[in-house]
């Protein structure tokens, strides 16, 4: 799972995304198969994703655990922030391990840094200094258009 992935990204060969979705949807299901945060897999789906997030964001309701922390590694390798508002609800949300992987991602968007201890919730402050990074970053790019 990590050598074509590598290929693909190396030759800059881009498979449709619904083939992506559905590629992290099977093996967020596999049983003997652990996938490290490193794994090229992400860069790779983040290569194919980055002009279509919102197609993982649709996605990341519907699905389980493992997929959602597939997806908010890629969204912080993407470094998207129109996912910003799907990460800081996460990040306030009870599922701890998600909640620590969202901080990682919104500081790696955002480059925002926060004490953070999962085990007391994030402070609301920190969570709105998150969003209004978010609406300072699409306001700009609605003016720009």
């Amino acid at each position: 799972y990590n050598l074509l992935p590598e290929y693909l990204l190396n030759k800059k060969i881009a498979l449709q995304s619904v083939s992506i979705i559905e590629a992290l949807e099977k093996l967020s299901v596999a049983k003997n198969i652990k996938v490290s945060k490193k794994s090229k897999i992400f860069e790779y789906a983040a290569f194919v994703l980055k002009k279509e997030s919102k197609l993982l964001m649709d996605e990341y309701e519907k699905q389980n655990v493992e997929f959602k922390k597939y997806a908010i590694y890629i969204f912080g390798i993407l470094k998207d922030v129109e996912s910003i508002p799907l990460l800081v609800n996460v990040l306030t949300g009870p599922n701890i391990p998600l909640s620590t992987l969202a901080y990682d991602a919104l500081h790696v968007i955002t480059k925002i840094s926060y004490k953070y201890d999962a085990i007391h919730a994030i402070d609301i402050k920190a969570a709105n200094k998150f969003l209004n990074y978010y609406y300072k970053k699409t306001l700009k790019n609605r003016l720009k258009k």
